[in-house]
């Protein structure tokens, strides 16, 4: 289970499933990081998460969070003067789901946002229409590590929905670009013991 042949197979899997599912703006990947405010919005998990570690890798964040609907109001104005946001939507969030979802959908449309979702794909029905929307399936393993190097283009994404969801059919999945940004691996991904 902790060899570094599994390792490298749960990095492997992971690298190959994160989802694309709509890149309307073209926000993914992030080409340009200088003079724009990054903020990072985690639902269902602490601000401090493997996500956001990661995200902080590639550019400076404000990462924020938020557990209950009632906590929305208290983030609204630190949302305002952010350029891109970056929200995670964690498993623990799904008993909120529905009601965080319109506060989602209300962020300003000058904004780039950019949806990550690590639970359960039955409640992207609640995300339908977001401009921007990729799945990780779960937030377990390497998925976050991955999804945080799709967005700043230093992977690409390759996945492909398993089934079908809301209004994404079965085997959809949008491959992105790479930006040439340095990527995170393990040694044995890349031939060294």
């Amino acid at each position: 289970l902790n060899s570094p042949q599994a390792k490298l197979l749960k990095h492997q899997i992971s690298e190959e499933s994160v989802t694309l599912l709509a890149n309307e703006k073209k926000s993914i990947p992030i080409q340009l990081i200088e003079n724009k405010k990054f903020v990072s919005l985690s639902i269902g998990s602490e601000e401090k998460n493997e996500f956001t570690r990661y995200l902080s890798k590639y550019a400076l964040f404000e990462h924020i969070s938020i557990r209950l609907p009632q906590d929305t109001a208290k983030i609204k104005t630190k949302l305002v003067a952010a350029d891109v946001i970056v929200v995670g939507i964690f498993p623990y969030s799904s008993s909120i789901i529905k009601e965080v979802s319109s506060f989602i959908q209300s962020l300003p449309k000058h904004q780039e946002v950019i949806i990550c979702h690590f639970g359960n794909p039955a409640e992207l029905i609640h995300l339908k229409g977001a401009p921007t929307l990729m799945t990780g399936y779960t937030d377990q393993h390497e998925v976050p590590k991955m999804t945080a190097q799709i967005i700043f283009g230093a992977i690409p994404a390759k996945g492909e929905l398993p089934f079908m969801v809301a209004d994404f059919t079965e085997g959809h999945g949008i491959i992105s670009e790479t930006t040439g940004r340095l990527s995170y691996s393990l040694p044995e991904a890349v031939g060294m013991d």
